[in-house]
Order: C-alpha cells, then structure tokens, then sequence
C-alpha cells in the first residue's frame, strides 16, 4: 500500500475523471487535495441568544459548540483505494477537533460530512468556500469485493438530513458554558455571605442564646435547688448558725471541768473551732470578818 503523490492525484483524476468534482489543479498540495467548505453547515445552538452563526458568508462556531461541516466537492473513491481525510493546520491551532472519523471506505461516493467540535476558548471563523480540509488516496493491494454502498446510510450523501437536524437541535453544556454559570453561582455566593453575616449570623446568635437562656432559667435551677436542699439545710435568715454538740469527755482527776467543745456545721462540712484561753478574772477575796468582842470591863 502507498499514499499517491501530486503527480499521482492529477494523473488519477484524468483517468477516472470522477476521482473529485469540480476538480482544481492548484488545490493538489504535497501529495494531498485541499477541499473548501459548502453552505451546508449546521451548528448545535449557540450559548449566547444574541450570536448569529453565519455572518456575511463566515460560519462563527463558539468555543464548545458542534458543527455538522460538508465539502463543497464530491468524491467517487474507487474499489481498490482507500482514503483519509483530516482537518487543514490553519483551522485546527483554533481548537476545532475533526470527531467524525478519519478515513473514506473504497466504493465511496457523495460529498464528505465533517463532525467538528470547537476545543478551544475562541470563536473559530471559517469563510464559505475557503479551503479547509485535506484529503490523501492510497492503494490497495486488489480491488475489495465490498465496497461502499447500499444499506449504508450515507451513500450519495449531498448534504444536511433531518437525522442531522434533530442530534444538532439541543445545546450542548460546554466548558465555556460552564464556566459562565460557575461565575454566576459565586456571584451569588458571595452576596449570600454578605448578607448572612450581617443579618442571618446575628439572628442565629440570637436564637442560640435565647434557647441557652432558657435551659438555663428553667431546667437547671430546678435541679440545683432540690440538689442543695438533700445535701444541707439553708438556715433561716436572722437565726443562729446551728451547731452540733459533740458527747461530753469526761474529766480527767485533777483538771477542772470545761466545756465541752463545740462544732459549727457549715455547708460542704463542719468546722471545729481551736478552744480560745480562758481568762478568769479573780474574784473578790472577801476579806476575813474582825469579830470584836466587847471585853467585860472590869469593874474597878
């Protein structure tokens, strides 16, 4: 098997006469036939309402959209020859991918459909008529028993069927698309935050509070008071301080007989207070009574 040269192509197209319609000696380029764009173009709908597919005879595809791309010319591949085709250069640095295959069965006849797909972050131009896609011949070794046709659905294709029309008709979501909506939903996210922090936290705090509050005034002192009532009594206000008074210790002999000590009872405990120095004030000795005995006197 070998791929044709320039000369090969021209001579092939004498022959065969059919090998491209319209044919153009210029167009033959290092071994390859450059093909030109037709009208019969058809893109999935644009993501902007305000953007026009063809301008002035110029078919804009957005970044992300597809494209249904038909040649201007017709090719009649023989039985014995098998080609392929691809995107020209110039066109595909824009980001636009050829996704429909990349070569023509022997047998083949009808003009060439281009399934395109714009990978790129610009729109790509491409000019009616203008030429923008290649295709190279190359022998087999015999003529093929099977070649190209009927059932096939695109024999003697001429240009866009309704099947094209209804797979083209819904938009597609594109990383364009979704990068659009990605910058719409942070726009809003951040108006949210800035409306929560000023409205929303305070009135979460509010409520929070609240709620705390409440369990607080009406849960817990309940329990506390009748927590504090089992473990010790409250003593009345203006009442002495309750003591309990401890069994009396017997008296050693020889000492004298005290008080006996005395502890205060405290909540949490009891308190045993140090016993103070007594101080006795000495009391009064009485003194001793002068009995004055009236002596008889003597009578002289």
């Amino acid at each position: 098997m070998a791929f044709w040269s320039s000369q090969t192509v021209t001579a092939k197209q004498q022959q065969f006469n059919d090998l491209i319609r319209p044919f153009d000696a210029n167009r033959v380029q290092q071994g390859a036939y450059e093909l030109s764009l037709s009208r019969e173009v058809l893109t999935t709908p644009p993501h902007s309402p305000k953007f026009s597919p063809i301008v002035e005879d110029v078919l804009m595809i957005e970044p992300g959209q597809f494209g249904l791309l038909f040649t201007e010319e017709v090719v009649h591949i023989p039985a014995n020859v098998i080609a392929f085709i691809s995107i020209k250069a110039s066109v595909k640095f824009g980001g636009l991918v050829n996704i429909s295959g990349f070569h023509v069965d022997p047998g083949y006849q009808g003009r060439l459909k281009f399934s395109v797909y714009n990978a790129g972050t610009e729109t790509i131009p491409l000019k009616i008529g203008q030429p923008a896609f290649l295709i190279w011949f190359s022998d087999l070794d015999t003529a093929t028993n099977d070649p190209y046709g009927k059932p096939h659905q695109h024999v003697n294709q001429t240009g866009i069927t309704p099947h094209d029309r209804v797979r083209m008709q819904n938009p597609i979501p594109s990383p364009a698309a979704l990068d659009e909506r990605l910058k719409m939903l942070e726009g809003r996210w951040r108006v949210f935050v800035a409306t929560g922090k000023y409205f929303v936290l305070p009135l979460v705090v509010a409520v929070v509070a609240g709620v705390v509050i409440w369990m607080l005034t009406t849960i817990s002192p309940g329990r506390g008071d009748r927590h504090m009532r089992e473990q010790f009594a409250s003593p009345k206000v203006g009442s002495a301080p309750v003591f309990a008074s401890p069994p009396a210790v017997p008296a050693t002999a020889g000492e004298p007989v005290g008080e006996p000590m005395q502890t205060l009872s405290v909540p949490g405990g009891t308190i045993t207070p140090v016993p103070s120095a007594e101080i006795k004030t000495p009391s009064a000795t009485p003194e001793p009574s002068v009995s004055v005995k009236r002596s008889k006197r003597s009578r002289p």
